[in-house]
């Protein structure tokens, strides 16, 4: 009876070890100072003193023989500004982004995956325009909420210093809000007196992690939707330089196209944005 039960326990071990599980946990919090440009939706440029604060919780499932990889992102970045030459506010909120990101895969063969993955995106301040009481973004004003299905390919580097994951999504569905009443949908592709838009096409993700030295990392990421009538083109990049254990320096550069919202002054469908940074750094 003791050999059976024994025999029974290192059955048990073994089990547990072949479906042994990893889960990867990171939150990051950061807050730094610095210089910062930023081309407005007019097309100017902005040079001002910046304070910005940034949050992130970073979830990553992955089983024994990564059948199944799971990864969850949280992420919060507020910069506020010193604004001395609006006469109705001393600040400026240059960004205010609360994001999630989340994406599943099964594994088909070799490197490639079925996908589905999910991201949402809103602010949580009111922000203006200078000089005047015009609202340009608020809570859900703009929102956006993208869901994907199709099949990615996921590759990592030896050394763990390259990864990048490449999507296609033949089903994709985009929603926008708008549901602030002082501010105009249709300077976010949605009609006049409305506050839902939906959108149904077709998708392309493709991120890219790069640590190339020891204390550099950049991360980019491209992702292209068309409705088959209007398309809209995010392309974001972030150089992270860590000094040590506590100081970093940021370089942050965004663009985005969508000509299902309204042109700006210079009657183009291009948005950039550029942010460099420097401050504390640590993890918990």
């Amino acid at each position: 009876m003791h050999n059976k039960t024994r025999k029974n326990c290192i059955k048990l071990i073994k089990t547990i070890e072949k479906c042994k599980k990893v889960v990867y946990y990171e939150a990051i919090n950061k807050e730094e100072t610095g210089r910062g440009t930023m081309n407005n939706e007019g097309g100017g440029i902005v040079d001002r003193r910046d304070h910005d604060r940034c949050r992130e919780l970073y979830v990553k499932y992955n089983d024994y023989n990564d059948k199944i990889l799971f990864e969850n992102k949280i992420q919060w970045n507020l910069n506020i500004s010193s604004a001395p030459d609006d006469t109705l506010r001393n600040y400026s909120i240059s960004e205010d982004l609360f994001r999630i990101d989340s994406k599943f895969d099964y594994k088909a063969f070799k490197n490639f995956y079925y996908s589905t993955s999910l991201y949402f995106k809103t602010q949580f301040f009111n922000n203006y325009k200078k000089n005047t009481e015009t609202r340009t973004a608020s809570f859900l004003s703009p929102g956006e909420l993208s869901y994907n299905l199709g099949m990615s390919h996921n590759y990592t580097s030896k050394n763990k210093s390259f990864t990048s994951s490449v999507s296609v999504s033949p089903f994709s569905y985009n929603l926008k809000t708008c549901i602030d009443e002082e501010m105009d949908p249709t300077k976010f592709g949605i009609e006049k007196e409305k506050k839902i838009l939906h959108k149904f096409g077709s998708s392309f993700d493709t991120n890219i992690k790069w640590q190339f030295m020891r204390n550099m990392y950049l991360s980019s990421r491209l992702y292209y939707f068309t409705s088959y009538k209007h398309v809209q083109i995010d392309f974001e990049n972030t150089f992270n330089f860590v000094l040590n254990r506590y100081f970093s320096t940021r370089i942050e550069f965004k663009m985005r196209y969508d000509d299902s919202a309204d042109p700006n002054e210079k009657g183009s469908f291009i948005q950039i944005k550029e942010m460099l940074s420097f401050g504390l750094f640590f993890r918990i």
